[in-house]
């Protein structure tokens, strides 16, 4: 009784926000994209998340039925990737990325894609006027990585690594670690091999 449950309040959440999914492929622009994410991530409780995660399953490049994105989160880009059981806590905003089975992150966590968002090479032109590099990857959150409250992730965290509080994640680190500071660096390793 309780699968069919769930599965009814889940076509329920698809049928309200349909009619931004269809606007969305019509459109196929990144700022209505964000906008409906911005409007969902504002939407409380259980009926939020619900709603947030119909639009993303049907908008974002891949998304597990089994995620979790909590109010006042958002994706800022669809090219993400979001597999089961991954958990995105509270004012998250999320931007081109893979995060893999498992992965947590915690509140006001930032994931950037790639660490040159603008130019910084002429000083006599406004920064925000400056082309920037953008990196062609996606970044990449490992299998069962905890990401800390705060934390900011410009380039891949390798599987079961925890990144603490307030990181600034700035080059990829080993795998199985606990990594901190700004920028980041490895605090100490995890029981097992490095990925």
């Amino acid at each position: 009784m309780r699968k069919l449950l769930k599965s009814l309040v889940r076509f329920t959440a698809f049928v309200l926000v349909s009619p931004f999914i269809v606007l969305n492929m019509f459109f196929r622009s990144l700022t209505f994209f964000q906008g409906v994410g911005q409007l969902l991530a504002v939407i409380p409780g259980k009926v939020g998340w619900y709603l947030r995660m119909a639009f993303y399953r049907r908008t974002l490049t891949e998304c597990s039925g089994r995620a979790t994105m909590e109010f006042g989160s958002y994706f800022s880009h669809w090219d993400v990737v979001v597999k089961d059981d991954v958990y995105i806590s509270a004012y998250c905003i999320v931007a081109r990325c893979v995060l893999e089975e498992g992965v947590m992150l915690s509140a006001y966590t930032h994931v950037l894609d790639g660490g040159h968002q603008h130019g910084i090479s002429d000083c006599t032109v406004s920064f925000q006027h400056q082309s920037g590099k953008r990196d062609s990857d996606r970044v990449t959150i490992g299998k069962g990585s905890w990401i800390g409250t705060k934390a900011v992730i410009m380039a891949n965290v390798k599987p079961y690594t925890v990144v603490g509080a307030g990181a600034v994640v700035t080059r990829s680190l080993p795998g199985k670690s606990v990594v901190g500071g700004v920028p980041a660096k490895v605090i100490r390793s995890l029981p097992g091999e490095s990925e």
